[in-house]
């Protein structure tokens, strides 16, 4: 359950549903990142079921998100991508209950 609404989070209002970063190496003028206030989210759960995944939450509003995160090498240059997905708490609760299984 939500401690405030997200709206008025000084964290969480400045993201949303979905947040979408990709760096390439060697191709940095491109590159997009995950605004800075995803930094201040606390990693709560790592899934088992994916290392790539962890289950993140606000410390002031108490908002989940999933985390996700791939890095892939290419001779040449790299591929770094970061996904973040704001659940809803049951999604958030499910996940953290269940880290083995992959979502329904």
């Amino acid at each position: 359950m939500a401690l405030k609404p997200v709206c008025e989070c000084s964290i969480c209002s400045h993201l949303s549903e979905l947040q979408c970063g990709f760096q390439v190496r060697g191709r940095e003028e491109q590159d997009t990142f995950l605004p800075e206030s995803a930094k201040q989210l606390k990693t709560v759960k790592e899934l088992k079921y994916d290392h790539r995944q962890v289950i993140q939450q606000c410390a002031e509003c108490g908002t989940y998100y999933r985390l996700f995160s791939e890095y892939e090498f290419i001779i040449g240059g790299s591929n770094d991508e970061q996904i973040l997905t704001r659940l809803t708490d049951d999604e958030a609760h499910w996940s953290i209950e269940n880290p083995n299984q992959a979502p329904k």
